[in-house]
C-alpha cells in the first residue's frame, strides 16, 4: 500500500501537466513515486524544469510526510516550476490554494 501523501504529489503533478498541455504518469517504483512527464512538443526550458520537478517529487516521496523539515511539496516546487515554465499566474493561484 502506498503512503497517503503520494496522492497529493500525484494530483500536483497532474495539475502541472494540464497547465502545460502534457500528461504525466505517476507510479510506485520500489519505495518511491516515479514521475514521468510526456515531454514531446515542449521547449528545452520546459523539459529541464519538469525534469527537476519530477526528481524533487521522487526524492521527497521516499520519506514519510513531514520528515524533510516542513518542505512544502508540492506547493513550493510547483510554484517554482510554473514560474520557470512561464506561467506565473498559475504559480500564484497554486500558492493561494489551501495545502492538504
Amino acid at each position: 500500500m502506498e503512503p497517503a501523501h503520494w496522492q497529493e504529489y500525484r494530483e500536483a503533478m497532474q495539475a502541472v501537466a494540464r497547465a502545460f498541455g502534457t500528461t504525466v504518469l505517476c507510479s510506485q517504483k520500489y519505495q518511491y513515486l516515479r514521475v514521468q512527464f510526456d515531454l514531446s512538443g515542449l521547449t528545452g526550458d520546459q523539459v529541464r524544469a519538469l525534469g527537476t520537478l519530477s526528481h524533487l517529487v521522487e526524492i521527497a516521496s521516499e520519506f514519510p510526510r513531514g520528515f524533510l523539515g516542513g518542505l512544502e511539496l508540492p506547493n513550493a516546487a510547483l510554484a517554482y516550476a510554473m514560474q520557470v515554465l512561464g506561467s506565473e499566474a498559475a504559480a500564484r493561484e497554486w500558492m493561494r490554494a489551501p495545502s492538504t
